[in-house]
């Protein structure tokens, strides 16, 4: 169990650098790809970055960077309580459909993540943030995937970086419960 908190905890620290980095400016991030050698720098890419270049390199890392951290949540969850069920009302299934419709979304279409539900998952799901669970005041997650299918996922949807926190403060509290 302590593995799985521990992958979960690495991909959330990997998103959060992923979230900071994106409001550091252009000629700071153009050093954190310069290798300075005493012949000379190496940059990575070959070439000078310029804003849209940066941009979307950043877009593109924060998406992958979402991504790795859903799918840790997802196969650690996965391991520790076996295979999604859809009980009605249930927070652990309603929790691990919200993560797995996430999950699916930035799977399928990491650089323009979509809607991808399966019919089975077409319905409202929601979630009160337990209080020790909260990042930024985050009280619950509602969901209705109802219609949602290969629409844009909005940034919004999950609340930002507060909102992926919490879900991340969830899942290790699930861990930490299966595990007592």
């Amino acid at each position: 169990m302590n593995k799985q908190i521990c992958s979960i905890e690495i991909a959330t620290g990997i998103l959060e650098l992923a979230y900071r980095i994106q409001i550091f400016e252009i000629e700071e991030i153009q050093k954190l790809f310069t290798v300075e050698l005493s012949v000379g720098n190496i940059i990575f890419p070959s070439k000078h970055l310029n804003e849209k270049e940066v941009h979307k390199l950043l877009y593109n890392n924060l998406h992958s960077s979402i991504c790795a951290f859903l799918v840790s949540i997802d196969e650690a969850l996965e391991k520790a309580f076996g295979s999604k069920r859809l009980m009605e009302g249930s927070f652990l299934d309603n929790f691990r459909a919200i993560i797995y419709m996430f999950r699916c979304a930035f799977s399928h279409e990491i650089s323009e993540p979509k809607w991808s539900i399966n019919p089975k998952y077409r319905r409202r799901f929601k979630i009160e943030v337990p209080d020790e669970c909260r990042e930024v005041g985050i009280e619950s997650f509602e969901f209705d995937f109802t219609n949602l299918n290969r629409e844009n996922v909005p940034t919004s949807s999950f609340k930002g970086i507060a909102g992926l926190k919490t879900l991340s403060n969830i899942a290790c509290k699930l861990l930490l419960e299966k595990n007592s």
